[in-house]
């Protein structure tokens, strides 16, 4: 446990907690804010880019358990790579996809497949992204199913809270507006409200 003083700003209800320590202020890592996320039952993704934009944490409860993990965005933006994961399933019933983000030296790789209104998800580690093991030989960190519109919902949500808060030292603004991914994933949620 941290020795410190307490919560003494808060960039958003998902962003960076900080809390003082002597006279230095620093960062909360998601993992242990887990009481303030969890809620049985309820699915629930939360991500919050670290002191720049090169990195981030994510926090995924299926409402049962949960996961947390540090990414680089090294080999593209984690979040956005998530969501061109997710947003090519919405046109098939059946299919499956992954995302993989460089965790330094490690790797992770969520593997996802969609049956109908069900999405399972594995999330896997291996400790040298160099060796581009299959996924079989991961080490299984968390397997799951959940509602898969339900997760496209969380996902959207996401992407739309980290566009409104700016990230990083330098505070910049990340928009997934213009990424064909999160539009892709965005009509698919509204046509399938409209039926």
């Amino acid at each position: 446990m941290l020795a410190c003083d307490g919560p003494v700003g808060d960039s958003g209800a998902c962003g960076p907690r900080l809390m003082k320590c002597g006279e230095t202020l620093i960062e909360v890592p998601l993992y242990k804010r887990i009481d303030e996320f969890f809620r049985p039952g309820r699915v629930d993704f939360v991500y919050h880019y670290g002191h720049d934009i090169c990195c981030g944490e994510v926090l995924f409860i299926d409402g049962n358990q949960w996961w947390y993990g540090k990414l680089s965005n090294i080999w593209g933006d984690a979040l956005a790579l998530l969501l061109a994961a997710i947003s090519a399933l919405p046109v098939f019933a059946s299919a499956d996809t992954e995302a993989r983000w460089l965790g330094e030296p490690g790797e992770t790789r969520w593997i996802f497949h969609r049956d109908q209104d069900h999405l399972s998800i594995k999330i896997l580690t291996f400790d040298d992204w160099t060796d581009q093991s299959p996924n079989e030989l991961g080490k299984l960190q968390l397997r799951t199913t959940v509602l898969f519109w339900t997760f496209a919902r969380r996902l959207i949500m996401v992407a739309d809270r980290v566009s409104q808060n700016p990230v990083g030292a330098k505070q910049r603004h990340i928009t997934f507006a213009e990424d064909l991914s999160y539009q892709a994933l965005r009509r698919a949620l509204k046509e399938r409200k409209s039926q």
